[in-house]
């Protein structure tokens, strides 16, 4: 799968390449058995406001339902 994004918000077009750098060139399965504790592993709570983080974990939703909606069609 190969993923694209962008936003009105510089910040969050930033944040939204961090998972898309990760899933870009996996398989569906293969990113939706990736559990990433998004926040912590980046520390992102620390540095971003609670709306950024908003807009970011909705791009990781994105992602992961279109991953979801390429298995259901197979």
């Amino acid at each position: 799968m190969y993923y694209r994004a962008s936003s009105d918000s510089q910040i969050v077009a930033g944040l939204i390449a961090i998972p898309i750098f990760i899933f870009n060139e996996q398989s569906p399965t293969e990113i939706l058995q990736t559990q990433i504790d998004w926040l912590q592993a980046f520390d992102l709570q620390e540095h971003i406001l609670s709306t950024r983080l908003t807009g970011f974990e909705a791009g990781v939703k994105k992602i992961r339902k279109i991953a979801e909606d390429c298995l259901a069609q197979l």
